[in-house]
């Protein structure tokens, strides 16, 4: 056993200086981590709300006028489609905007 520690005596120099370097570095590490969770720790209070606060109530009054709008607004109906008709007549749409003046040019 003597000649073997004689033999590979730099060996083990190294190993257990990577030994005590590895667990300082593991324990430094651990109280790092454990002091980061102490840190962030918050204490929580119960709140008891009496009256909702302002915000609330302007999303209620919100909620409440979407409700109303959508409540106006007609829901489209889907329609299949027409098979047309093929006759002999022909059908132009025609719009007339008498409120622009432009529109109409006399000449």
């Amino acid at each position: 056993m003597g000649e073997y520690i004689k033999v590979h005596k730099m060996g083990i120099i190294i190993l257990s200086v990577t030994i005590l370097v590895s667990a300082f570095v593991g324990t430094l590490a651990g109280i790092m981590i454990i002091n980061a969770n102490y840190e962030r720790q918050e204490v929580v209070y119960d709140t008891l709300y009496l009256q909702p606060s302002y915000a609330d109530s302007l999303m209620k009054d919100i909620s409440v006028q979407v409700k109303e709008i959508n409540t106006k607004i007609p829901s489209k109906k889907s329609i299949g489609k027409r098979r047309t008709k093929k006759n002999d007549i022909i059908k132009i749409d025609a719009h007339i905007h008498l409120d622009k003046e432009d529109s109409v040019s006399s000449d």
